[in-house]
């Protein structure tokens, strides 16, 4: 193998590296994102949850 060979090997290395983190910081972001959704829907619903509580369901409005 010579030298030529040896820089290209390093630089598909490289490039492949590059590529994984890119892809690991994306996962990243995206696994915040979806624990944000998940902690607001959990709080949704802890809202809705004591609102039914305090508040609880009338069938029909009384006139």
């Amino acid at each position: 193998m010579n030298t030529q060979q040896m820089l290209y090997q390093l630089e598909t290395v490289r490039r492949s590296i590059l590529t994984i983190q890119k892809l690991q910081s994306r996962a990243c972001q995206t696994q915040a994102l979806l624990q944000t959704v998940g902690y607001a829907a959990n709080l949704y619903s802890w809202i809705d949850a004591i609102n039914h509580f305090r508040y609880p369901v009338r069938s029909c409005p009384r006139r």
